[in-house]
């Protein structure tokens, strides 16, 4: 049997302007991505347009922004964004082999990216190499692992290669 793995694109990013972080601009660029990457819609994309508050920029509750889904035969594309922040966070995950650095400038270019953290993660089929439960995956000490733990910390997400002591 055909084992599942696939690649996981994870950007998080700040832009120039935040007229490319409108529910259309995000629909256009995923469209431009399916095309260059040689993806199939699976199903019309989801979205969510929350009203901006900017009042709320510096207290803890959510100013409000866009999130898109787009489902893809082989997985999906998703993006999430805060307009009055120029920030964006975006995932392309596939089963089908893509060029990685195809869709880093496609992103960076029809964005308008200023400021760029990314990651490529190689997900692997469960039953290829992987602990089959959490307990022995924490107490595993190889940094080789594709799974990443992740930690909350002032909003953002610390990747680490070894589960919290």
């Amino acid at each position: 049997m055909k084992s599942i793995a696939g690649t996981h694109l994870i950007v998080d990013a700040y832009v120039t302007h935040h007229s490319t972080l409108t529910k259309n601009s995000i629909l256009e660029i995923f469209c431009k991505l399916v095309k260059l990457l040689g993806m199939e819609y699976l199903d019309r994309p989801l979205v969510w347009d929350l009203p901006i508050d900017e009042s709320k920029l510096d207290s803890p509750l959510d100013e409000g922004g866009i999130s898109v889904i787009v489902p893809i035969t082989t997985s999906h594309l998703s993006a999430h964004c805060w307009p009055a922040r120029n920030a964006l966070m975006l995932d392309v995950f596939s089963c089908k082999p893509f060029s990685v650095e195809e869709a880093l400038d496609l992103i960076r270019t029809e964005f308008g990216i200023r400021s760029i953290h990314y990651t490529v993660v190689d997900r692997l089929d469960p039953e290829q190499g992987l602990p089959a439960d959490l307990d022995t995956l924490a107490s595993t000490k190889d940094s080789t692992l594709p799974l990443q733990f992740c930690e909350e910390g002032s909003g953002a997400l610390y990747y680490l290669t070894e589960a919290p002591s």
